[in-house]
């Protein structure tokens, strides 16, 4: 079973997000008040598998906990927000979230997203007590460290970390997605809504291009020498990335 913290922006209570989680096998703690998260976090070390935040409306004061929650751990980090608050989902992203839902969501696509965030994470009792945990095809079950070289650069995968000069940096499950998505078509460019259904699942429709660019951004500050000049991970003007190698 995976433990989920699912923090909420004020003390409106929407049970229906709670009995879709526990319905797929996982426990749920709630926490209101963003500002609660760190200490939460900090006093149930190795006990949370996956961090929730609903950012609820606009200017609710979530995008400084980003920060603070991604300083304090490495856990996957969901945000959940309302269409309309699209902005804060991208400042969240920017620094540190692993990917971001729009509300109302549906269970498919919700147990999918938190499947790829989870997978090669150990949960913390008998993975066979739900869905999320597994039946027994459990695509969830840890796999074997893989790790795929990248000219100078050595990615671990399950690991997610990834070593330029003797040096390593921690990689989010989605960073180390996106450079296996673009490794495995060398030399070749990839668009950003390309990118976007292959690396988080989002059909065309729903899915924000600017995700892939700040994914970019980000994971160019841990793996290039000199991030406004890469020579790893190239940005092919008017038609997405690649790698150079």
């Amino acid at each position: 079973m995976y433990r989920l913290l699912l923090v909420r922006g004020d003390s409106t209570r929407d049970d229906s997000l709670v009995r879709m989680l526990r319905a797929m096998g996982c426990a749920v703690t709630e926490v209101y008040g963003h500002e609660n998260a760190p200490a939460r976090l900090r006093a149930a070390k190795g006990e949370v598998d996956l961090v929730i935040l609903d950012v609820g409306s606009p200017d609710s004061g979530a995008s400084e906990i980003y920060r603070r929650i991604r300083a304090d751990c490495a856990l996957p980090l969901v945000i959940l927000a309302d269409r309309g608050n699209l902005n804060d989902a991208l400042t969240g992203w920017g620094r540190g979230a692993d990917d971001f839902l729009v509300k109302p969501v549906g269970p498919r696509v919700l147990e999918a997203r938190l499947r790829a965030l989870l997978r090669g994470s150990t949960p913390r009792s008998d993975p066979r007590e739900g869905p999320l945990g597994g039946p027994a095809e459990d695509p969830l079950e840890p796999p074997t460290e893989e790790v795929i070289d990248l000219g100078p650069l050595r990615v671990h995968t399950v690991r997610l970390t990834a070593v330029r000069d003797g040096a390593a940096t921690r990689l989010t499950p989605t960073e180390v997605r996106l450079l296996l998505e673009l490794a495995a078509h060398p030399r070749r460019t990839l668009s950003r809504r390309n990118l976007l259904e292959r690396v988080w699942g989002h059909r065309h429709a729903h899915g924000d291009p600017r995700l892939v660019d700040a994914c970019v951004s980000r994971l160019r500050r841990k793996i290039e020498p000199d991030p406004s000049a890469p020579t790893l991970l190239l940005t092919v003007r008017g038609a997405g990335y690649r790698l150079s190698v």
